[in-house]
């Protein structure tokens, strides 16, 4: 945290603050959701070695191959069925954060962490597919937010 200023501090605060804030039906919701996907994709982590296994004794090249490309297919499935959950929880908290600091400054802030994180190149490669999984585009929640805030959220 030493690397970043006090604003992005309070940014994030307010971010995990608004995890807290969130709705106990978002939680319910992403705990029927989260929890089977998580033990989904451990399933199919824990079939890596069997498939090596029966791969490695017993099976030709080409069946490796297919069996590989079906266990890459039910992992991206694994991602996106855990996707629309985590994204609803993390567009809640910037909501949240947006509603006390405004979008012009949420901008700002972003700027300012990314350019303080000093990842290499590689590093930050993973980390933008990391958080293209986990968190909405920034642009989409800006613009619930702007359109919310005309109208107000429906309830």
């Amino acid at each position: 945290l030493k690397k970043y200023s006090k604003q992005a501090i309070n940014y994030i605060l307010l971010h995990e603050l608004g995890h807290k804030k969130t709705n106990i039906i978002i939680k319910i919701i992403c705990l029927f959701g989260i929890i089977p996907s998580i033990l989904f994709l451990l399933a199919l982590l824990l079939t890596v070695p069997i498939i090596l296994i029966w791969t490695l004794f017993t099976a030709s090249f080409y069946s490796t191959i297919i069996l590989l490309i079906v266990y890459i297919f039910w992992a991206l499935i694994g991602v996106l069925v855990l996707m629309p959950f985590s994204w609803l929880s993390e567009f809640c908290a910037e909501y949240y954060a947006m509603k006390a600091l405004g979008v012009k400054e949420i901008l700002r802030l972003e700027s300012e962490m990314q350019n303080a994180s000093k990842l290499g190149k590689i590093k930050r490669f993973f980390h933008r597919i990391f958080r293209r999984v986990i968190y909405p585009p920034t642009s989409l929640t800006i613009y619930i937010f702007k359109q919310w805030n005309k109208k107000g959220p429906a309830n």
